[in-house]
């Protein structure tokens, strides 16, 4: 990976952003099979297992800001995303470029209102963007402790060249990709009010409660092809949708910082309207999630305690497997938590010490056909359980004048 970033100052009212990369990616696929009787090997014949994969992707973007005024600044710019592929997995050698103008402005009418529309114009090298992308993002300064945001986007997203043509065939997976892919577009609506005080001591407290709302069309995932239910393509869901609602506080002073949050998250259901078991689907599903993290700074031995906490609530989903009968399938709440302690010995070394997934949640169980890459159904797997972790940090800085 390769990258180059430059930002020139020309004076007070303007500047230019250039950033620069390439990343090429090449995997080498070798598979022996062995005769422990005979004493034996030979190169596997199967599909995939003798392989050189290669990915190579240049990117480059350009911006200038410009303030016109106090009230008005604007923002224009160029994005060009190259990429390339080659392997025996690969259908011949494919290319795809995206070239985009953008452009935005920040208008400021008023102290208390910020407002900052955006355009972009996509050209693809094989999918048809929509002539405008358009995005909108306000801000509502009511007082010095209290603000509101509300934000619109229209996205479009082509398919990757691995979501196209690369066929991912092992032992345990099976995901092929899929040249008919059609473009993702989207539509996202999100609004939030926003709380903020400096108590006494420089103690500050932050809080902030918002709702959004997402529609996809034609959403890019991997299910399962119709043809043959144990391989996995990439797929269009034709629509799909999320919403929900989000909470969270914060509050930080010299030696604590501790922030709890929380969302419920609807999800589609595509089975919306339909009877199951005397009862009409509803349009989503409601599922909780938590979090919340502490960090204690014990000052005279300069130690640092750190704590995070998830909890994922349980989570439904209409699903049929048949394609004629429908069941809900569960998956279970869980608990998830890390916990780390940092000990700083001199302005060279420091050393932390920890504990990830304290609860040594591995499986969850469910009830839900996956469609995933593997496997259909059963407990979701989800973490290889608890692990401990002991890390010792060298930082060397040297500044001549």
């Amino acid at each position: 990976m390769h990258q180059l970033q430059g930002n020139w100052r020309f004076n007070e009212k303007a500047s230019f952003t250039n950033s620069l990369s390439y990343t090429h990616y090449k995997r080498f696929t070798r598979t022996i099979r062995k005769d422990l009787q005979n004493k034996t090997e030979e190169l596997t014949t199967d599909a995939g297992t003798q392989d050189t994969a290669q990915f190579s992707n240049f990117f480059w973007r350009s911006s200038l800001q410009y303030t016109i005024s106090p009230k008005v600044s604007i923002q224009p710019g160029l994005e060009l995303n190259h990429e390339t592929s080659t392997g025996r997995r690969i259908a011949g050698e494919p290319k795809i470029n995206d070239f985009s103008f953008f452009a935005s402005t920040e208008y400021k009418p008023a102290s208390w209102l910020n407002v900052r529309p955006g355009l972009r114009f996509v050209k693809n090298s094989i999918y048809n963007a929509p002539p405008i992308i358009p995005s909108l993002n306000t801000l509502f300064t009511i007082n010095n402790e209290w603000a509101l945001r509300a934000a619109y986007a229209f996205g479009f997203r082509a398919p990757a060249l691995r979501e196209l043509y690369f066929d991912f065939v092992d032992a345990n997976h099976a995901i092929y990709g899929n040249p008919n892919l059609e473009a993702e577009k989207s539509r996202s609506f999100n609004a939030s009010l926003v709380y903020s005080k400096l108590l006494h001591n420089n103690q500050r407290f932050t809080a902030e409660a918002g709702g959004f709302h997402n529609y996809f069309n034609n959403l890019i995932s991997i299910g399962v092809d119709p043809n043959n239910s144990g391989k996995n393509i990439y797929i269009n869901i034709a629509e799909n949708k999320t919403a929900g609602f989000s909470a969270k506080a914060r509050l930080q002073t010299q030696n604590w910082q501790a922030g709890i949050g929380g969302v419920m998250l609807g999800r589609y259901n595509r089975f919306k309207g339909e009877d199951y078991n005397g009862k009409e689907i509803p349009q989503f599903n409601w599922t909780p999630e938590l979090n919340a993290e502490i960090m204690y700074t014990i000052e005279p031995t300069h130690t640092s305690l750190n704590f995070f906490y998830r909890f994922n609530g349980k989570r439904q989903i209409y699903q049929t497997v048949d394609g004629e009968n429908i069941t809900l399938g569960n998956r279970d709440a869980f608990h998830y938590g890390d916990f780390s302690a940092g000990q700083y010995i001199n302005k060279f070394l420091t050393l932390t010490a920890g504990i990830r997934n304290v609860f040594n949640i591995t499986d969850v169980a469910s009830t839900q056909q996956s469609g995933g890459a593997h496997s259909t159904g059963g407990d979701y797997v989800y973490n290889y359980g608890r692990s401990y972790f002991l890390t010792l940090n060298f930082n060397y800085n040297h500044f001549k004048k």
